[in-house]
């Protein structure tokens, strides 16, 4: 952290590393979990196998319904462009995901936020709250006349943009209602090669 373009300094000089020493003033924290975060969503995907039909797609994880005390907590979602199951049940996946991460803060730092760029992350150190690097997203950078920078981040997680792996059989089970195996493809039947002359 005391590193910046190859050049090492005593203090802490990487923009996008906050520390309780760096922040000017207050310091706002807007803690939207427990109101926004779901552990259900359900998708509504215009699907072409049904004649562009609406599919409906519930997608639960098990995880956050038990850090939830096992209290439903059920969000929708409806996607206009995206026209396949799977990719439908992707982007449900990490709306869920995202919906974990709701807290917001605000706060002013000195010259080194001039550096900064919104959608970087930072990550922040703030006893008071509990922060140990912890990560946010710049949202909004505002520039004042004498050289120091509103910050206004969202909390932010890797795990938001990871896809996990999807499992063949179970996409095929819920998407059909009925217990279907993947299966290999079995070998050909009535099949001739004739030779080229």
């Amino acid at each position: 952290t005391k590193t910046f373009n190859g050049t090492t300094y005593n203090e802490n000089v990487n923009p996008y590393v906050i520390e309780h020493s760096d922040i000017i003033g207050d310091i706002k924290l807007n803690d939207n979990s427990n109101k926004n975060s779901k552990n259900l969503v359900k998708a509504t995907v215009p699907d072409p196998s049904l004649n562009y039909d609406n599919r409906n797609i519930s997608f639960l994880n098990a995880n956050y319904l038990k850090a939830d005390r096992n209290v439903r907590k059920t969000g929708s979602l409806s996607f206009s462009g995206i026209t396949n199951y799977f990719n439908g049940r992707i982007n449900a996946e990490r709306y869920l995901t995202d919906s974990r991460y709701g807290k917001e803060i605000t706060f002013k730092v000195g010259q080194k936020g001039l550096l900064m760029k919104p959608g970087q992350v930072l990550g922040l150190t703030y006893e008071p709250f509990g922060f140990t690097n912890k990560l946010f997203r710049i949202e909004n950078l505002n520039f004042n006349a004498d050289c120091t920078v509103n910050i206004k981040a969202k909390e932010y997680d890797d795990s938001v943009h990871f896809i996990s792996s999807q499992l063949k059989t179970k996409l095929f089970s819920e998407n059909t209602g009925t217990d279907l195996k993947a299966k290999a493809p079995g070998a050909p039947t009535n099949f001739t090669i004739s030779e080229l002359s």
